[in-house]
């Protein structure tokens, strides 16, 4: 996936338009798991990705899964790869067999 982002920033240096991009990522802890933490947060700040990170240890207690973060952000999903015209792709990472919440 981290290809597919260094495609979209380097298109736009080229000038060419991209559209939205939005990354769930999970992890139980960031600190040992939010690999290319730097570059994900530059590619954000740039408008180039959205991420929308889910660690489920990181706060006692509050436990925060991928399925938590598409809840939230179900309007923009739907516009992206719901919604009549819509051009969007998914792409699923991680276990072959996912959660059956996300």
């Amino acid at each position: 996936f981290r290809a597919f982002v260094e495609q979209r920033k380097h298109q736009k240096s080229q000038g060419r338009q991209v559209g939205p991009m939005t990354l769930f990522f999970g992890g139980r802890y960031s600190k040992t798991e939010y690999y290319y933490r730097d570059e994900f947060e530059a590619y954000e700040q740039e408008g180039i990705v959205k991420c929308c990170n889910a660690w489920s240890r990181d706060v006692a207690g509050k436990k925060v899964y991928v399925q938590h973060k598409i809840k939230e952000e179900e309007d923009s999903i739907w516009e992206q790869l719901g919604r009549p015209g819509s051009r969007g792709y998914f792409f699923l990472c991680g276990s072959k067999q996912p959660e059956k919440d996300v």
